[in-house]
């Protein structure tokens, strides 16, 4: 798919405007018919969203492999650590992955991943109530992991599709 731009910019020099959705010169792409954050596309500047896949691998590392089991090769994080709590503990890490998967989204995905992305962080809240196996299930789970996976995966598909066209 490929978008064309019009020669000349129709407003102030900072803007193009088609119907409903607005391309500025730094490269951000905004719904006209809203106030929310930009919309992120393959135009958006990899500068940017390596930034934005660089925080979320770094969050879902302290969730999920940030620490060693003494003696093992066992990674963890705090998702096993705060849901060591019961009921309380897996629900506030649920909020963790929901901003995560919420940021992702905010890069367009297609329904299937989103919904694998919900899927996954169900599974891990689902499994992790469970007092004891929950939380060893946790530890191999690693939920958050999986998910900053499949977002990169999805940018680096549709980055590799973009530089096709």
């Amino acid at each position: 798919m490929s978008i064309t731009f019009p020669i000349e910019p129709i407003t102030d020099h900072t803007r193009w405007n088609f119907k409903e959705i607005i391309f500025y010169k730094d490269c951000t792409i905004m719904n006209a018919r809203s106030s929310e954050q930009p919309l992120a596309s393959a135009h958006t500047p990899n500068k940017i969203l390596q930034s934005d896949l660089e925080k979320l691998e770094r969050l879902a590392d302290w969730m999920d492999s940030k620490f060693i089991l003494p003696g093992t090769s066992i990674r963890f994080g705090f998702d096993s650590l705060i849901g060591l709590i019961p009921g309380l503990g897996d629900t506030a890490t649920l909020a963790v992955s929901a901003f995560l998967i919420g940021k992702a989204r905010s890069y367009n995905l297609p329904w299937h991943v989103s919904a694998l992305m919900i899927w996954n962080a169900f599974i891990d809240w689902l499994i992790g109530l469970i007092p004891f196996l929950g939380d060893i299930f946790d530890i191999g789970w690693k939920a958050n992991r999986k998910n900053v996976a499949l977002l990169r995966k999805h940018l680096d598909s549709r980055t590799s599709h973009h530089h096709a066209d």
